[in-house]
């Protein structure tokens, strides 16, 4: 039996609640922080730009996919600055923060879909130039009767 697309957008309105209260807001903070010091320094300046990223999905999920864009396609040496220099190695920083909090939210049996939602960003911790953060397709939310509320 399939979810219908209207109760698909609850559950996902639900788990980006339920997320931001678990992690989301320290999540987004950190990359935020992590941004704004990439931007004060201006050789990191486009690093900044893939912590706003990374902070932009962080923040709610469940409404958001990682998706690989080849046209984006950036150099090795980019990544190496990314995971070692970039504010004390901010790539391998953000990924053992991520991996850290994945495995204490599998800890429990409530919070194993937040863990695993911590080891999904931990990709786009380790190399965001060549990925990109776009909405999921929802349907219209509807009222009974067949109303639309847009």
């Amino acid at each position: 039996m399939a979810i219908k697309p209207e109760t698909d957008n609850v559950l996902r309105l639900i788990r980006d609640v339920l997320w931001i209260a678990a992690a989301g807001w320290y999540l987004w903070l950190l990359c935020v922080v992590c941004g704004i010091l990439c931007y004060i320094t201006v050789i990191f300046f486009p690093f900044g730009r893939q912590c706003f990223k990374i902070a932009h999905y962080a923040f709610c999920p469940y409404r958001r996919e990682i998706v690989p864009q080849p046209s984006l396609q950036a150099s090795g040496c980019v990544h190496l600055i990314w995971l070692v220099l970039a504010v004390n190695g901010l790539g391998i920083s953000l990924m053992l923060i991520m991996a850290m909090l994945g495995a204490l939210f599998c800890m429990t049996l409530v919070g194993i879909p937040f863990g695993l939602q911590c080891f999904d960003i931990i990709p786009l911790c380790l190399s965001p130039f060549d990925k990109d953060v776009v909405p999921v397709p929802t349907a219209p939310l509807t009222l009974p009767g067949g109303r639309s509320l847009s």
